[in-house]
């Protein structure tokens, strides 16, 4: 899963192995976290670029990520979960059908729908 912020001009990208890259392409930085313990199903950062939303299927959980960064970016960069809520199970699927069929979408700066093919369920920060 990929996801990129126009406004910070960041790419966030998760693994199988539940963590997640964070480069700042303004810069040769890349941050690795593990944000999860098992694949990283689908993210997505919030339209400012301030928060970012992950969600694990094998885990069952969304995290939201804080993104800080310091003067123009020169300084240091990081990221530190704020909130983390468990979801409703799922039954078994192959990875590739995690990966279409889950979908994280902002509704405004502090909250996030997780879609998948039959319902949606709604998170704040």
């Amino acid at each position: 899963m990929v996801s990129f912020c126009t406004n910070t001009r960041r790419l966030a990208v998760g693994a199988r192995t539940g963590q997640m890259a964070i480069y700042d392409l303004r810069s040769p930085r890349c941050q690795v976290v593990t944000a999860h313990t098992c694949p990283v199903t689908a993210l997505c950062f919030s339209p400012d670029g301030r928060l970012l939303a992950t969600y694990s299927f094998g885990d069952s959980k969304i995290s939201f990520w804080q993104m800080s960064g310091s003067l123009f970016g020169m300084l240091s960069s990081g990221m530190r979960c704020i909130k983390s809520f468990p979801t409703d199970p799922a039954p078994p699927l192959p990875v590739l059908a995690q990966l279409k069929m889950f979908n994280l979408i902002w509704v405004n700066q502090r909250s996030v729908i997780l879609l998948s093919n039959d319902k949606q369920q709604k998170f704040g920060v």
